[in-house]
């Protein structure tokens, strides 16, 4: 599988090993699979030219003259998480095996390579790439049906309002809506709780028209015992009961 049929962009594989000879057999073998292959024989310049265009799988030598594989990987995967690390070395061990897995590697083999080995394994990790993009993005367009089930209309004047509740929501900050009474205030303040990071926690909504300022204050802040003629008992504000989720008022 390399791209997503003829006319798709090759995907690109780096070698990073100092060993020049076998940079040579993989790139070789690689590129007559219709791989656009880069070999590098440093961590270092590996990185410098990672950090212009991410790679699609990385073949990593355990032991390179300036990084320890284990140490590219973790940071492989932090800078481009859909980076897959194929880690390759003469050196094998249960334990560098197992610290490659927990750094993020999607797989380990030892050399000498078996090319078709190595083959299938790039096969392999890019479909599991692939899958893992193509569930992103289903999660993601879910997300936004759920964030919006109860806003209806496919006007004009209507997608910038839809376009603007997807680019507010993911922010952690406090918005201000404005609307005459019965536009919809409430709907969009829903759309972005649900659309945003905090959609599991609750949803408070205030109607703070229909209140004092001073019960505007004990219903938002919450009161002790006996602080006011009527206060019984402790009760916790809207803000509190709040916390981790959206208050809208």
């Amino acid at each position: 599988m390399n791209g997503n049929g003829p006319e798709a962009t090759p995907n690109r594989i780096a070698v990073v090993d100092d060993e020049l000879t076998l940079c040579r057999r993989l790139a070789a073998t690689l590129e007559k699979q219709g791989f656009a292959v880069e070999t590098f024989g440093t961590g270092r310049t590996f990185l410098s030219r990672a950090q212009q265009q991410p790679f699609d799988v990385a073949l990593v030598d355990l032991r390179l003259p300036d990084l320890d594989g284990i140490e590219l990987v973790t940071e492989i995967k932090g800078k481009s998480p859909d980076t897959e690390c194929i880690v390759i070395t003469g050196y094998s061990s249960i334990d560098s095996a197992i610290q490659a897995i927990k750094a993020g590697a999607f797989h380990y083999c030892t050399k000498p390579v078996k090319l078709q080995e190595i083959r299938s394994l790039i096969e392999k990790a890019l479909e599991g790439a692939m899958l893992r993009r193509d569930n992103r993005r289903l999660r993601k367009e879910l997300q936004e049906q759920k964030g919006l089930p109860n806003i209806i209309g496919n006007s004009a004047a209507i997608q910038p309002v839809f376009a603007t509740i997807r680019k507010v929501a993911p922010v952690d900050c406090n918005v201000l809506l404005q609307g005459a009474s019965g536009t919809g205030k409430e709907l969009v303040a829903r759309a972005i709780h649900n659309l945003g990071a905090r959609r599991d926690g609750p949803f408070v909504a205030f109607n703070c028209g229909g209140f004092t300022e001073e019960l505007i204050a004990s219903e938002l802040f919450g009161h002790e015992r006996g602080a006011f003629t009527g206060a019984g008992a402790t009760r916790i504000g809207l803000l509190e009961s709040g916390a981790g989720g959206t208050v809208f008022l």
